[in-house]
């Protein structure tokens, strides 16, 4: 089977920078072309029309409706080719705009917002067949268009990633537990590590940031670790208690993470979080380092030491302290790493994509050119 990837990410050049486009179009063609498809990934605003009638599957990640969007769903359409739209955030309802991080962290107005995703929405119609990256996202996606299939296709980590950072799969967890334990102490402790990813998480830390200031300004040994852009206040926290790394390329992150106590994913609760996926979880697991979130339904799915989910502010504490024990963290390091490896690969959804995209669902597909002409 010959299946395209499309992504509109801004990085056209080097589409693999956007995290998106690594976990929704990179990872699954990897994991198709070790079972012997062909899959190439490209990027929709610079993608030659022409070339889209060579392939069974066209998958667009975040469409947006435009004149070039129509012209690949036609084609798609006149050659019988599986037209999958993908989502891995609610991006496509226009009543959500005020809960989008943009408009919390005042990087961009609601009616701005509001506008880009009444375009992903104007996209949905260009579409039957759709995955998307959570079950929160499935039952957005089912109230705008009841008759779409939709199949929940997780986020899953790669083979080669992980591959590529053997070295720090088979670092001994003793080695790893004495090298975090405070000799007099007893006690591990180590980088609090936060990979916020992009500018768009203000409001989320705002939420723990004193807590997290009390707890590491107590501590001999223990930091705050921020790798990328965020707001901080920073008179909170005592002098070397917070440091400040610029952002890195994918693949110097496990390095960060292996190395780190814990990491942290912290999220306000609203609808737009609601919807996002378990990325921060599975990354941390893969290279066996605990991971603390807020309540994120996507996490429900995961029963493994090294995972503590918080309730409310209060619990961030209690939730970070219980990793000071040598024995339970190296019991939570071990298990982590297996739980990984053996469910929250890219890989383990292969049989349900395929399943899904071999379905025929061509024939509730329509024209589109006279509608763009009548809006465009």
């Amino acid at each position: 089977m010959n299946i395209l990837y499309l992504s509109n990410t801004r990085f056209a050049a080097t589409p693999f920078r956007d995290a998106s486009t690594r976990y929704r179009c990179y990872n699954f063609a990897e994991a198709l072309g070790d079972r012997q498809h062909v899959v190439d990934v490209g990027v929709t605003d610079i993608i030659d029309t022409q070339i889209v009638e060579r392939y069974d599957v066209v998958v667009v990640l975040r469409p947006t409706f435009d004149r070039k969007l129509v012209s690949i769903a036609n084609i798609c359409k006149s050659n019988n080719i599986v037209f999958v739209a993908d989502f891995d955030d609610l991006i496509f309802d226009p009543a959500m705009a005020s809960h989008s991080p943009v408009v919390k962290n005042d990087q961009g107005s609601e009616e701005q917002v509001e506008n880009i995703f009444r375009k992903h929405k104007d996209s949905l119609q260009l579409f039957d067949k759709f995955t998307v990256a959570t079950a929160e996202l499935v039952d957005r996606l089912t109230k705008l268009k009841p008759d779409a299939d939709i199949l929940h296709l997780p986020n899953g980590l790669s083979e080669f990633c992980i591959n590529y950072n053997n070295h720090l799969l088979h670092e001994k967890s003793e080695k790893r537990v004495a090298r975090l334990t405070n000799t007099s102490s007893g006690l591990i402790s180590g980088d609090i590590t936060y990979l916020p990813g992009t500018r768009s998480h203000d409001h989320d830390f705002a939420n723990i940031q004193n807590t997290l200031s009390e707890l590491v300004n107590k501590s001999s040994d223990c930091r705050v670790n921020i790798i990328g852009a965020l707001t901080v206040n920073e008179s909170i926290f005592e002098t070397g208690k917070l440091i400040r790394g610029t952002w890195k390329e994918f693949y110097e992150l496990p390095n960060v993470i292996a190395n780190s106590w814990l990491t942290i994913a912290p999220l306000g609760n609203n609808a737009f979080n609601q919807c996002k996926s378990h990325i921060k979880f599975i990354e941390s697991a893969a290279f066996g380092t605990p991971h603390i979130s807020d309540v994120l339904p996507d996490l429900e799915q995961h029963n493994v030491k090294g995972l503590s989910v918080v309730n409310d502010e209060s619990g961030w504490q209690s939730a970070i302290e219980q990793y000071n024990d040598p024995g339970y963290y190296n019991e939570c390091v071990n298990e982590l790493r297996s739980y990984a490896i053996n469910n929250c690969m890219a890989s383990s959804s292969i049989n349900t994509l395929l399943s899904f995209i071999d379905k025929s669902t061509h024939s509730n597909h329509n024209e589109y050119t006279s509608t763009l002409s009548k809006t465009g």
